[in-house]
């Protein structure tokens, strides 16, 4: 009677992982690379034009494993960016802490498949409160 016992939570605890694993991955927001699917990208090769790098932390209001890479299907997004920002020109006069404003790392983009977006903090001067911004910088269809 006891090894029925086990292997009946044994089969009941791997129905609850499938079940957990398949809930997970229908929570997802990110897809496999392909032509119906619209790439982000918060990383850039070089510090240009006041834009900096960032990663994404949260997508829709829900928190996710920090990425700079991914790939989502069409549609309205909202990302929470966390930006990599060296030596911001026009901010190397402010010291001490910066007060910032609640919204500065999110972002609201409608994407469309086969586009890459590249999602960057650009420093905007020495407003305290809003000392980058975060937008797209490019856009990039897949046929180019």
């Amino acid at each position: 009677m006891h090894k029925k016992t086990n292997d009946i939570i044994r089969i009941c605890a791997a129905a609850g992982l499938m079940l957990l694993t398949s809930l997970v991955a229908a929570a997802s927001p990110f897809v496999k690379p392909g032509p119906d699917a619209a790439a982000i990208f918060g990383v850039i090769g070089q510090q240009q034009n006041d834009v900096h790098p960032v990663t994404v932390v949260a997508i829709n209001g829900r928190e996710i494993v920090p990425r700079d890479t991914f790939w989502v299907e069409p549609g309205h997004y909202t990302f929470k960016v966390k930006p990599a920002i060296v030596n911001p020109r026009g901010l190397k006069a402010m010291r001490g802490r910066t007060r910032q404003a609640a919204d500065l790392n999110t972002i609201d983009v409608e994407v469309e498949a086969g586009k890459t977006y590249y999602l960057g903090a650009r420093t905007a001067g020495g407003d305290r409160s809003r000392p980058y911004s975060v937008e797209v910088y490019r856009i990039v269809d897949a046929d180019h």
